[in-house]
């Protein structure tokens, strides 16, 4: 698993989560935003605890590309349905995963096999 392959991916989606606010002309909802936020330090808190399970399954380049096609199409549908909750929502989550991806690859916040 690599740092730089999830930042990248994570940059794609961020640029088409601002893409999709531009085109919609959205309005970023901070409920939903920290809602985001929220949702995905404790999901990245869970998954920690079984790091080596989830390296493994992350480590297959069909589950990284298929999960930033899964994304990328829950923007467009959303942008669509309920643009302003669901980017915002989704805005919140990337912009946490990048921020906590940062502090892991600074050394601020050690590494789940650091960790445990």
């Amino acid at each position: 698993m690599s740092r730089r392959v999830d930042g990248v991916l994570a940059g794609v989606l961020l640029f088409g989560l601002l893409g999709a606010f531009v085109a919609t002309a959205a309005t970023l909802s901070l409920p939903l935003f920290f809602l985001g936020s929220v949702l995905t330090a404790v999901l990245e808190a869970v998954l920690a605890l079984r790091a080596e399970a989830v390296g493994q399954w992350w480590a297959h380049s069909v589950v990284r590309g298929g999960s930033l096609v899964v994304a990328l199409a829950v923007v467009v549908a959303g942008s669509v349905v309920a643009p302003s909750i669901v980017l915002s929502f989704a805005l919140g989550a990337t912009v946490t995963y990048l921020g906590l991806l940062g502090l892991v690859a600074t050394g601020i916040v050690p590494t789940t096999t650091d960790r445990w």
